[in-house]
Formats: structure tokens, sequence, C-alpha cells
């Protein structure tokens, strides 16, 4: 149900308007089926995305504010970080 198009569709809008012109600022991974994407918008507003991605069931959640734990944790992509978000128009 929540891999559906419609679904898919409205969280595209809503990523698209909430990170304009926002910068990526950290990417990483706490485990193997995890990634955390950290985003600064233009007003200075952190943003976080949180992917899970295991065998059985996949999802996405934006959490307030994240905790990085100071074990455990791999910097992932570090060619995009200070990278600004941009969008196809479609």
């Amino acid at each position: 149900m929540h891999n559906n198009y419609y679904l898919i569709t409205q969280l595209y809008q809503a990523l698209q308007e909430k990170l304009r012109a926002a910068t990526l600022t950290a990417c990483f991974s706490q485990s193997k089926e995890e990634l955390i994407l950290e985003f600064l918008s233009s007003q200075g507003e952190a943003f976080y995305i949180r992917a899970h991605f295991r065998s059985n069931f996949s999802c996405v959640s934006f959490p307030q504010s994240f905790s990085r734990a100071k074990k455990n944790s791999i910097d992932i992509f570090p060619e995009l970080i200070d990278q600004k978000v941009s969008f196809l128009q479609g």
C-alpha cells in the first residue's frame, strides 16, 4: 500500500517544496539496511530523511531530529555533501 503511485506522487510534491534550495549536509548509515540524509533548508532548518531497506519491508520516515551514534556510523556518498538539491521538472 505504501509503494503505490498516488502516495509516491504526493510524497514527491511535498519533498520538492520542502527541499527546494536545501543543501545536503550529511549522508550516513548506522546499519547495513539504513540510510540517513540530513538537509539544511535555505531558512536554516534541518530536515531528515531516514530510509530502511529490509528484504521484507522498505520504508521512509521523516524524524524531527536525529542523533547520530558515535560508533557504528559510516559516511556515504561524500561527493554529495554540500550539494544543493535540484529537481527535474516533470
